[in-house]
């Protein structure tokens, strides 16, 4: 489960970006548990595991347990109920297209998917005081259309081939379920030459294989956030799906939906949607996202210890004051998100922070900026990981997943066998670190400690 602390209060205040600030009328609960869903449902995916099982069983029953509180919150004031009228106003006016006076619309490929279902879903509930109900037919139709709105973003994000126009019909002509295909091909070509685009890459079943995959995390986020939401004990799971058409199949049985990418919008919904054709054209030409979106990994590493021995021996501190010669840094660490060499344990890239009453080291600080706080370092000269949250200044040192030839590790090169990389602890250090759970980590660690400084 996300954890939040203030949405960065704890962090310095000369670390927070310039002009930062909430999106105007935005729930900070609301998208904690948007940011949730979508890190439990990518953990379980890129470890290919059942998604109502994918989470250990206190982050499940902590997920469910948010979900639930922020559903159960009372709107106390009339404040609390404007606040929410307005937020459902927002997302409804994104999706539907509808322009209001003195106030611009955001690009609908701007917007996240998942994040609007989750607002629309507890303002619905909330604002009519009532439990939530999986087979409301006011959910079904809230679901469909988040579900529509998001096909059409797969749509335009596609990768193109301005040569693929003249193969389309062929393509799904000779394909086994052409009706199907060729009501997908159509689709894509609408949505794609009415904001002037040129055409999707694939076609045929390739090209519905694809929209179904893309369409996948959104689906997976929903049917975690359904179960979470009205404790419904967790359906049967088929066996693992052939296909991302046989589980998007699956998928819109459990929320009741179309059992294809190409029945859930409608064409007047694509026609109000093309309206906005310059910009979605400017976003989709070189889009910031494709779909599905994925997860995040960390950094590759040599087999051999010996060649990151190699790679940091002419590191320099960035600061041009390392302890040692010529400048050069006495602990370099390697940030495994992003593979950059900082200095680490050493005065000379520390910074102060929170008024000059304290100092943030270079490893907290390259964390704060790389990961938002929570980093995870492998300190080369010492064969350590390093593992740190700034928000909580918490640390701890652990074993780096590099083990000898009787699969034990050498934290500080003391017995100087060789060492190769350990596939197994470093999936496990991948998997915490999607999990978001290397902050928990550091503070049950019995010799973690404040490492702010570090």
């Amino acid at each position: 489960v996300c954890e939040v602390r203030g949405l960065g209060a704890d962090l310095p205040p000369e670390l927070m970006p310039t002009g930062w600030k909430l999106p105007e009328k935005a729930d900070p609960l609301l998208l904690t548990v948007a940011f949730s869903l979508q890190a439990a449902e990518t953990a379980g995916r890129a470890t290919e595991r059942p998604l109502f099982s994918a989470l250990p069983e206190r982050c499940a029953v902590g997920l469910a347990a948010l979900v639930r509180a922020v559903a159960q919150r009372p709107v106390a004031s009339d404040s609390d109920f404007d606040r929410l009228h307005q937020l459902a106003i927002n997302n409804l006016s994104l999706l539907l297209h509808l322009q209001r006076p003195n106030l611009p619309l955001p690009c609908l490929l701007e917007a996240d998917m998942s994040t609007c279902l989750v607002q629309l879903t507890y303002c619905l509930y909330r604002m009519a005081g009532q439990p939530p109900d999986c087979s409301d037919a006011d959910l079904c139709r809230l679901i469909r259309l988040v579900a529509g709105a998001h096909v059409f973003q797969i749509c335009l994000t596609l990768p193109s081939d301005p040569d693929a126009s003249t193969n389309a019909d062929s393509d799904a002509d000779a394909s086994g379920d052409d009706s199907d295909c060729r009501k997908l091909d159509r689709l894509v070509r609408q949505c794609r030459s009415a904001v002037g685009l040129p055409p999707a890459a694939l076609s045929g079943p390739g090209l519905a294989d694809q929209v179904a995959a893309a369409c996948l995390p959104l689906l997976r986020c929903a049917a975690i956030f359904y179960r979470a939401l009205t404790d419904a004990p967790a359906p049967s799971e088929p066996e693992p799906a052939s296909s991302a058409e046989a589980e998007f199949a699956w998928l819109a049985g459990l929320l009741q939906l179309p059992r294809r990418p190409c029945d859930l919008p409608t064409e007047q919904l694509v026609s109000l949607w093309c309206q906005d054709s310059a910009r979605l054209q400017a976003r989709a030409a070189s889009p910031a996202v494709r779909y599905p979106r994925q997860a995040a990994r960390l950094v590759s590493l040599p087999t051999d210890y010996t060649d990151l021995l190699l790679e940091c021996s002419d590191f320099q501190c960035p600061s041009g004051a390392g302890p040692g010669p010529a400048g050069r840094s006495l602990q370099p660490a390697k940030c495994l998100a992003c593979g950059k060499l900082v200095c680490s344990n050493s005065n000379c890239c520390q910074m102060p922070v929170f008024n000059g009453d304290r100092a943030i080291g270079g490893a907290n600080l390259h964390a704060v900026m790389c990961t938002g706080g929570t980093g995870v370092f492998l300190r080369v000269l010492d064969c350590t990981l390093l593992l740190v949250s700034a928000p909580n200044r918490l640390g701890c040192i652990s074993s780096a997943p590099y083990v000898d030839r009787y699969g034990e590790t050498d934290e500080y090169l003391r017995r100087g066998q060789p060492l190769q990389l350990s596939s197994a602890m470093y999936s496990r250090l991948q998997e915490d670190w999607l999990r978001h759970s290397l902050a928990a980590r550091a503070g049950r660690d019995p010799h973690s400690g404040n490492f702010f400084e570090v």
